[in-house]
């Protein structure tokens, strides 16, 4: 991971940009974004980007914009400002005002008033604002196990020594829409050990060294995705002139004006992907009980795979014999399982009893309800087809999240599944066709 003690033997080259971002603040401001609402709101309002604790984009023209009754007058007090700025609605209830903030510093306070409702934004400081966004390496956090994970070295040492008041945080939530967007999930952090260690790392460590040469306050606002495609970001007019784009832009189309028929496509997608994948990668051998056993080696669950399994992608067979107690015959059970690394298919005696087939649900623990008639008493096998497409394979979670039990409460008997299980591999990802994209991204 590149440190602070990295970034600070580059002190010129933050200043350099520090340096452009002050030129393209004097360029002309685009038209201010508008509130895709089906009719124009009734109350003063602002986007999540401006609020308590903001770095206001440092500018001649520095643009605060928002919502409220359409045609209703604004005013906007700022105290670094002698003058409130006034502004009106239009008849969608946008309106939009720039202020003269040329000077870098804080804390400053802005009041919007409309009518009767004010808004107040305290604690606001004037400086540079910087975007921080990308895929995985702008999302991996400063902390381990913190969204974007894996953490820096020294985390403790870097949390320690987080406590930056001229700089400001700003995550936006991930989401998707198949539309723009005018606001979004989130809000402004000062920067300590708390706000920053589910942050960017690489965006934590430019602004500290930014900051560092310029002394001026700086905003990071952490807009980042995992795994995100560029087409995901670029705008419609942006990929129009592309014809491999065509069909995704008529996903998205449909996507605003009639989405029930993308559901429909998706899911007959899936479904004849899968009934191939069966006739490439056929269960009747694997899941049967008294299948034959030969090549089948063992593996933990839980546990993220290695050794041969490290890197592989594609089918990975998993099979484990139990005896069903007495008290839980001939009763409705639940088979519960850690979020299982990428797709699922569970049989139970040969028979199918659930499965997580969209991607994108990686992180989510497993529970598929199984019937009475299949609850007899003696010996089972339950057999998992685990598909993985990427990165990591295997079974997430604490050992005793992995188990069986009756579906009508917690208490009672309950057959623990942690531990080894037989596993072989079944068919590579290369061999088979490219699963069907879903509604999620990554």
């Amino acid at each position: 991971m590149t440190r602070l003690r990295a970034f600070a033997s580059t002190l010129a080259l933050a200043t350099a940009l520090a340096a452009a971002l002050a030129s393209a603040c004097s360029a002309p401001l685009p038209p201010a974004p508008r509130l895709d609402l089906s009719a124009p709101p009734a109350a003063l309002r602002l986007p999540a980007i401006f609020g308590p604790h903001m770095v206001l984009q440092r500018s001649a023209r520095a643009r605060i914009h928002g919502w409220a009754a359409a045609g209703s007058a604004i005013s906007i007090q700022a105290s670094w400002l002698a003058d409130p700025v006034a502004c009106r609605a239009d008849e969608r209830g946008t309106w939009a005002a720039e202020l003269a903030a040329n000077e870098p510093g804080g804390p400053h306070r802005i009041t919007i008033q409309s009518g009767a409702q004010t808004l107040a934004l305290d604690d606001v400081l004037i400086g540079d604002v910087w975007l921080c966004s990308g895929q995985s390496n702008m999302e991996m956090s400063i902390r381990d196990q913190a969204p974007g994970g894996f953490g820096v070295a020294d985390e403790a040492a870097e949390l320690a020594a987080a406590s930056r008041p001229q700089l400001r945080l700003f995550d936006v939530e991930n989401a998707v829409a198949p539309r723009e967007q005018s606001d979004c999930r989130g809000e402004w952090r000062v920067c300590d050990a708390q706000s920053v260690a589910s942050f960017s790392a690489v965006g934590y460590f430019f602004g500290a060294a930014v900051h560092a040469a310029t002394g001026t306050p700086i905003g990071l606002v952490g807009s980042n995705w995992g795994g995100t495609r560029i087409e995901a970001w670029t705008s419609t007019s942006g990929l129009a002139d592309f014809a491999d784009e065509r069909a995704n832009l008529e996903f998205v189309r449909d996507e605003r004006e009639h989405p029930e028929r993308n559901v429909a496509r998706s899911a007959a997608r899936r479904a004849a992907w899968w009934s191939e994948l069966d006739q490439i990668d056929p269960p009747a051998p694997r899941v049967a009980p008294g299948a034959a056993l030969d090549g089948w080696g063992t593996l933990e669950v839980p546990a993220m795979w290695s050794g041969e399994y490290e890197g592989y992608d594609g089918t990975l067979w998993l099979r484990r014999e139990f005896e069903l107690p007495a008290g839980l015959v001939g009763s409705d059970l639940v088979l519960e399982l850690g979020p299982i690394d990428d797709m699922d298919t569970v049989w139970l005696d040969g028979e199918r009893v659930g499965g997580m087939q969209e991607a994108g649900r990686w992180t989510e623990p497993r529970r598929y309800e199984i019937p009475a008639r299949l609850a007899t008493a003696g010996a089972h096998v339950l057999a998992i087809r685990v598909l993985d497409t990427g990165g990591g394979v295997g079974v997430a979670g604490a050992p005793d999240a992995s188990r069986l039990r009756a579906r009508d409460g917690i208490g009672g008997p309950k057959v623990a599944l942690a531990g080894a299980w037989r596993a072989r591999r079944g068919v590579e990802l290369a061999k088979l066709q490219r699963f069907p994209e879903s509604g999620r991204f990554g």
